[in-house]
């Protein structure tokens, strides 16, 4: 069987399908399944006075993600891993720039 995700859904989680005929009578489908769940990662950027802080799940560097900076979004902008200064909580990650950077925007993105 299948079914849509409704956004709960977790790696954890077990599904069972039962079906129910008009009367209410049930009858079991399947047995027990773990949900198979993919879901992007998420990357917040905010800005605080003149303090810009991007931060991400902290799974997605158990996942094989790094975050990278450019001064564009291009595909040929050189993209640059950033590993310094990097804080966790055990539930998000976060990167502070101290200021506003100069010099024109940044684009930040995950990448594994």
């Amino acid at each position: 069987f299948s079914c849509s995700d409704p956004g709960w859904f977790t790696a954890a989680d077990v599904l069972t399908a039962t079906a129910t005929d008009p009367a209410g009578n049930t009858s079991e489908l399947s047995v027990a399944a773990t949900a198979n769940v993919s879901r992007p990662f998420w990357l917040r950027i905010s800005l605080s006075g003149n303090r810009v802080t991007v931060s991400w799940p902290s799974a997605a560097a158990a996942a094989g993600f790094l975050l990278e900076s450019a001064p564009s979004p291009a595909p040929q902008a050189a993209w640059e891993t950033i590993s310094a200064g990097i804080g966790d909580d055990g539930t998000t990650a976060s990167y502070v720039l101290g200021e506003v950077p100069a010099g024109g925007p940044r684009f930040f993105r995950l990448r594994k």
